[in-house]
Order: structure tokens, then sequence, then C-alpha cells
């Protein structure tokens, strides 16, 4: 089977979606499906077609569907498609030309409207800890935020959380993230040198460097104030590191609704209570790290690749016959 997967993001873009795509490509490697990558449908030769993104991939899910009306499309969600209230009108027609929707959550799938329901499932993002394990620093409590400078992911919202924390705690923020909003890196750059010393922002890294920082870190904070589903909270789940993470449905839809570590979208006060718990209460950061540990086998590589296998190869047969 040939798949075509179509993502918004060029090759190399640090965009989710672009990474999104390349990961899915790289899980079907040495199946029977014959996966490739590409920004547009331009008449390639395929019997599916995956688009990333409803709304942003509507031209290449309209003109595959003109072309091919025949052949099966999949559509996987992206969070901008599903947090519009009302959905676009482009991300509705994207959904009913779809025979199969994917979403990265739960959640997700509860924003769509009744008549989509039926043909969407939730396909969790996998990811592998670092094949050396990286030991946590023995002089600090190391706190990972890993998110681009952009506002949808109030990347600052934890070094704001640390300002003049009791002197007693060693808590250390590291941040990595590639700079997609110059104000925010400024306000980056000026959160160190003005008086939070506990705050680094060390720009984008390698996806490598970024895994590794996760797995050291004690604790990982997700602030985003919207998410189709991050893959840095399934990265942590597979390192065992405990999240704290903004209450959202891109967040809960990974984590759990029980999950006790959320605080409220862009509340400073809660997350810096949160932080001074984990650093204070060893049990409390044992209980986070608990949860986590009992998500770890539905973030598998074998869990995923065996979902994407299943759904491509029924949506190929239901297609010829």
């Amino acid at each position: 089977m040939k798949l075509l997967i179509i993502t918004p993001a060029h090759r190399g873009s640090f965009s989710g979606n672009y990474t999104t795509a390349a990961r899915i490509a790289w899980l079907l490697k040495k199946t029977a499906i014959r996966a490739t990558v590409s920004d547009k449908f331009s008449q390639q030769n395929a019997d599916v077609l995956l688009a990333i993104h409803a709304d942003k991939s509507r031209h290449s899910i309209k003109r595959f569907h003109r072309v091919h009306p025949d052949r099966p499309l999949v559509v996987l969600l992206a969070g901008t498609d599903i947090h519009r209230t009302p959905l676009s009108d482009a991300c509705l027609k994207s959904l009913h030309l779809a025979d199969r929707l994917v979403s990265l959550q739960d959640r997700a799938i509860e924003r769509l409207p009744a008549v989509f329901q039926a043909k969407a499932s939730t396909i969790l993002q996998s990811a592998c800890p670092p094949a050396r394990p990286a030991r946590p620093l023995q002089d600090s409590f190391e706190v990972a935020v890993v998110a681009n400078l952009r506002a949808v992911k109030d990347p600052l919202r934890t070094a704001m959380a640390i300002r003049n924390l009791p002197s007693d705690l060693r808590v250390l923020v590291t941040h990595m993230g590639q700079a997609l909003s110059d104000s925010l890196a400024k306000r980056a750059r000026q959160e160190y040198t003005a008086s939070n010393h506990r705050y680094r922002w060390v720009g984008a890294r390698p996806a490598h460097q970024a895994l590794r920082l996760i797995q050291r870190s004690r604790l990982l904070v997700v602030s985003s104030r919207s998410e189709g589903g991050a893959n840095v909270v399934s990265e942590a789940i597979a390192c065992g590191t405990p999240v704290l993470a903004s209450r959202i449905d891109g967040n809960m839809g990974l984590l759990g609704d029980d999950y006790p570590g959320y605080f409220p979208v862009g509340d400073t006060a809660a997350l810096r209570q949160l932080i001074i718990r984990a650093a204070r209460d060893s049990d409390w950061l044992a209980l986070l790290r608990k949860y986590i540990l009992e998500l770890q086998p539905a973030f598998t590589v074998e869990t995923e690749r065996k979902a994407w296998l299943g759904l491509l190869t029924d949506v190929h047969k239901q297609a010829v016959g």
C-alpha cells in the first residue's frame, strides 16, 4: 500500500505538524505500507491519503478527493482544528470528505459535531526514552520546559512562577525551544539577565537533547493554553518524568482526568505552589511519578504502530472491496 502523508509544514520545520508526519512515516518503515511525506498533494500516486490538519491541508484534501473519489482519505486532527468555536467552514468540509478521523487524545473527539464522532478514533503518540539514561543533576531540582516561544504555549509561565522562590529550594528551570516570537525571545533573555537566575532559556536543540533533558529533570512543565496532544507529554511518560500541566483538554486527554498535577491555565501562583510542593514533598512527587509509570504501556512505539497499521489496512480493504 502506498500512503501519502500531507502536512502543512515543510521538511526540516520545527513545526509539530511536520514532526508528526515524519514520526508516522518512521513508524511504518519495514511494514507493508510505503509512506512518503509532502506539504501538498500534486498528483502523487497514493492508495491512501493521510492529511495532517483538517483546515491547513484543506486544498490537498479537496484535490485528492476530486482526483481519486474512490480512494480512502484519513484526516489527523490538529489542536487548532478542534479548539475553534465554532469549527471553521474549511475544517468542516475536510471532516465531511474524510473516511476516517484520527485524534491524538481522547477529549478531541468529544469536541467534534456528533455526526463526525462515529468515524473518529484516538491514536496516542508514542515515545522512547534515551538509550543511555540521563541522570538527574545532583546539586539542583531541575524543572524542564520544552516548548517553542509562541503565545499559545504560554512559554514563560514557569519562569514567572519561580521568581523569588524560598531561598532553601534549589529549583532550576531549563527551557529548550525555538524562538518563533521576537518579543517572547527578548523576554526570555531578560528573564535571566534581570533577577531570575533560576531560569535559563537555551534556545532550540536537537530532539535527542530535549529528550535527555526531560529524562534527567525532576519535573516537566507543560503550560500551553491550547494543545491537540503534545508529544512532549508522551516523552515525559516514556521517561517516567512527572508532569505539571495546564488543565486543558489536550493535556487531560493524555494524562487522565484524575491526574493530580494540573493547574489552571495562566495561573502563575498555582503553578508556583505545585513546584514548591514537588520540591519539598518527596511523597507527592513519587505519587505523580506513579501515575506517569502506569500510563507507559499505552504510549509504546509498538502500540502506536499497531494502531496505525490497523486503521490504514482497514480503510484500504474497505475501499478495494
